[in-house]
């Protein structure tokens, strides 16, 4: 879900140059456990505003996924 987002959001700010919020994320989700997710609505909605509030506070259009640089490999965002 995540992911889902982050790319929404960029895409977005491609073509229409501005940023979602968190209650513009909403619609997009809207349906997700039915899609074969599994999630509640409050989640994917928890999803949506926590990307946005990581996304405004260092000012970045798109965020990258943890990654560490060890053998050992972060699992990346699984949602």
């Amino acid at each position: 879900m995540w992911n889902y987002v982050n790319e929404l959001s960029l895409k977005v700010l491609q073509r229409e140059g501005r940023f979602l919020s968190a209650d513009d994320f909403h619609p997009f989700t809207q349906g997700a456990g039915e899609a074969g997710l599994n999630l509640h609505s409050q989640t994917s909605q928890a999803i949506g505003e926590e990307y946005a509030t990581r996304r405004k506070q260092p000012r970045k259009t798109k965020l990258r996924s943890r990654v560490s640089g060890g053998s050992r490999r972060s699992l990346r965002w699984i949602l």
